[in-house]
């Protein structure tokens, strides 16, 4: 019985994450918003309810309940897999573009590599265009 309740809650999850999350163009979403910060608490919100838990669960649980990655971290994936096929491509429109927000401009996709390497205490190489912070996120991603 406990079983068949477990993988109830376990499709539930696969499908609120399938259908429900697609995170569309969160690749450009700016990390220091406030928006960001709702989106992660509604994020939370709808986790505790598809798999039946209580509101006063610690939200530092939540993945670990769902045996998932935390949202933050999902996104902040994403937005590494973003920055390394922008500087793979074979476009120079696209690659000129990551060299310019390499080299810290104003961006908000500038912010967003700083504030990702801040998350993971990672250092932001803006010496050459050739050795891009990306390849410090490839432990990241695994």
């Amino acid at each position: 019985m406990i079983f068949h309740i477990y993988f109830q809650v376990c499709i539930r999850y696969k499908l609120f994450k399938s259908y429900c999350i697609s995170l569309c163009c969160s690749q450009l979403w700016v990390f220091q918003s406030k928006a960001m910060e709702t989106f992660c608490v509604a994020w939370r919100q709808s986790v505790r309810r598809i798999l039946g838990i209580l509101p006063a669960t610690h939200c530092k649980h939540l993945h670990y309940i769902a045996n998932d990655r935390y949202i933050k971290v999902k996104l902040h994936i994403r937005f590494v897999k973003f920055i390394q096929s922008a500087h793979q491509s074979p476009n120079l429109n696209s690659n000129s573009c990551f060299r310019l927000v390499l080299l810290w401009s104003r961006s908000n996709v500038s912010n967003s590599i700083s504030r990702v390497c801040k998350s993971f205490c990672l250092t932001r190489s803006n010496s050459h265009a050739c050795t891009p912070v990306c390849r410090n996120f490839n432990d990241i991603l695994l």
